[in-house]
């Protein structure tokens, strides 16, 4: 509506950027499709440096939270563009998404996926051997499904949406504005395939501009 509009005129278009999929899937690749400098919070990232200090392990969880949303309030608060990491496999980080998108802020998701869980659950045990936290299979297989299923369901709700394939390299995909398919590439990994409506996207049409 006009408010909105007028809102983000003052923000100067100020971005959310959501860097969505599993832990496993998001790599340096990843970030490099965020904008030069815009800060990325990452829970997982605090958690690790938390770790280091020698917190309980109850209490890591509770405390990367709690830092997380301190940094992402004080990006607000100056009206700035930011990055988030999240697996988007839960109906509250959408509610949550959308409700910073009605202050003013542009939304923009980067999601990334791949058909093959075992991808998922090989870099997951690799980097348990690194030292990270481990995800059992059924949780990975849990996540996986709902974040495909609850972005299926909101998908005309970012004002960006890119779809990324992600088993090998990063690969673009999709793109789309508001719902509307902007770009899709000439040939579909099944999770893009089977979890949204493939002939409403067209087959042949024009690559835009990356504006990202």
């Amino acid at each position: 509506n006009g408010h909105i509009e007028e809102i983000k005129k003052q923000l100067d278009y100020a971005n959310l950027y959501v860097i969505a999929g599993q832990t496993a899937l998001v790599n340096k690749a990843a970030y490099d499709l965020v904008p030069a400098n815009t800060p990325i919070i990452n829970s997982d990232e605090i958690a690790k440096e938390i770790r280091k200090s020698g917190v309980p392990s109850v209490s890591i969880q509770e405390l990367s939270n709690r830092d997380a949303i301190r940094l992402l309030d004080e990006q607000r608060e100056k009206n700035n563009s930011f990055a988030i990491e999240t697996n988007l496999a839960d109906v509250e980080t959408w509610k949550f998404l959308l409700a910073i998108q009605d202050t003013g802020y542009e939304v923009w998701i980067l999601f990334l996926s791949t058909d093959n869980l075992e991808v998922l659950n090989n870099r997951i045990r690799e980097r348990t051997r690194l030292g990270d936290h481990f995800v059992n299979p059924e949780v990975v297989s849990e996540r996986y499904y709902a974040g495909l299923r609850l972005l299926n369901y909101y998908f005309d709700k970012p004002d960006r949406l890119q779809l990324f394939d992600n088993s090998t390299d990063t690969k673009q995909m999709a793109e789309a504005t508001k719902g509307k398919i902007e770009y899709v590439a000439d040939s579909l990994p099944e999770w893009i395939a089977k979890s949204f409506e493939i002939t409403y996207i067209p087959r042949k049409m024009k690559r835009p501009k990356s504006e990202i």
